[in-house]
């Protein structure tokens, strides 16, 4: 199957390859870790942060490098998240090259995607299971949940009370960073970030798509490592300006340029008769 660098961008945000070089560890401060009551704390306002993000419109530039070489366009997409039982995540986007000549739409949903590549009349569909959509873009971790977490800058990385009690926490250049093995699905997950009052801002969010402890997290480096920087606007939510999404040699950024939060947008794409 064609896997023209199109999808790999619009998917890429939320996809693993299995890597595993070499990396320096963080300097670790030697504050004492927080105490499991402080954790749930923050792993509270990080479950309530994720209920205030119900929908999003936003238009920007999509870029994908690859050692010396890079490919951008323009996107406009929509996201919905689950905002009620019953509710599916749904998330549309729309890539369009120079001249403003749309290039490739992507439509998918907890039930099916679509995607057609506009330039070359290729269309492709199907369920979103882990198996198809890994066969579709060769990237394995894939998860439109986990997509429609990044985008808008807050952790995919939300636990049970049992789940707070067995993850890690330390302390990196004054910001938390906390650890979870989540065992039940055989990959491991990191987040940096630092709270203040019911604010929560996101620096960085690792994945390993296997087990690995803290030592190995600090040896390997993440299958999926993606950073957030600046801030699009404060309210309702923390929406950064910029996400860089890195994996093995390859490097995604999303920048925006305009976003309206919880504005009821419909996310609804068009697509080509069969």
């Amino acid at each position: 199957m064609t896997k023209p660098y199109l999808v790999a961008a619009l998917l890429f945000l939320a996809s693993c390859t299995a890597t595993q070089t070499v990396k320096k560890t963080e300097p670790v401060a030697t504050e004492p870790p927080k105490t499991e009551n402080e954790l749930r704390v923050i792993n509270n306002k990080i479950v309530a942060l994720s209920g205030l993000c119900q929908s999003l419109y936003a238009e920007g530039t999509i870029t994908l490098r690859q050692g010396s070489s890079s490919q951008s366009g323009q996107f406009e997409m929509r996201s919905k998240r689950c905002a009620a039982p019953g509710d599916v995540d749904s998330l549309s986007m729309i890539v369009s090259g120079p001249f403003g000549i749309t290039a490739a739409k992507f439509l998918g949903s907890d039930n099916e995607f679509h995607f057609v590549n506009v330039l070359q009349g290729e269309q492709y569909h199907g369920k979103p299971d882990a198996k198809t959509l890994e066969q579709f873009t060769g990237m394995k971790g894939l998860s439109l949940s986990l997509l429609n977490d990044l985008i808008y800058g807050i952790s995919p990385m939300r636990l049970s009370d049992a789940e707070v009690e067995r993850a890690q926490q330390q302390i990196i250049r004054g910001k938390d960073r906390l650890f979870f093995q989540n065992i039940a699905k055989g990959y491991s997950e990191a987040i940096t970030l630092r709270t203040e009052g019911n604010s929560v801002k996101l620096y960085t969010y690792e994945r390993w798509n296997r087990l690995v402890d803290t030592i190995g997290a600090s040896v390997y480096r993440p299958d999926l490592l993606v950073t957030f920087t600046g801030s699009f606007r404060e309210e309702p939510f923390l929406l950064p300006r910029l996400i860089t999404a890195t994996s093995g040699s390859q490097t995604l950024e999303i920048e925006y340029s305009e976003a309206k939060e919880n504005a009821g947008t419909p996310v609804k794409i068009k697509m080509p008769s069969k």
